[in-house]
């Protein structure tokens, strides 16, 4: 994450969404600004290859509830599971695109040697 931003403004942006996190749930169980922080601190250490914007889009969900509801408990392990499932689900995503291009090069590929083979035939009939 800290590649495009710096360090010390990515750790911003992750403790504000955090605590942006936590006003939006609203629930009993809130987290406390060291929680926060060491929170911030383990998404950082732990996800270090992950985007702004996906680290955005992981909060975006949880606050939609896509990672399950939340009862009443807000915590650091609850949010470090929730990028566990967005992790999870990017690298399926991924898996898929890729699944997708390959498919699509070798139909690509498959034509081209079907023309191919067209034109060497079309060539021998027309040569006699």
């Amino acid at each position: 994450m800290a590649r495009n931003v710096g360090e010390i403004k990515t750790r911003a942006l992750v403790i504000y969404a955090i605590s942006d996190l936590a006003e939006f749930l609203n629930v009993n169980g809130t987290m406390n600004a060291m929680q926060i922080g060491q929170t911030a601190q383990f998404i950082l250490d732990d996800y270090s290859w992950l985007t702004i914007d996906d680290m955005k889009l992981c909060f975006t969900l949880a606050k939609k509830g896509a990672f399950g509801q939340v009862y009443g408990r807000l915590d650091g392990q609850v949010i470090l599971e929730w990028f566990r499932q967005y992790e999870t689900q990017r690298v399926k995503a991924a898996d898929e695109v890729s699944y997708q291009e390959h498919q699509s090069l070798k139909e690509s590929n498959r034509a081209t040697r079907d023309i191919d083979l067209l034109k060497t035939v079309y060539k021998k009939f027309n040569s006699k």
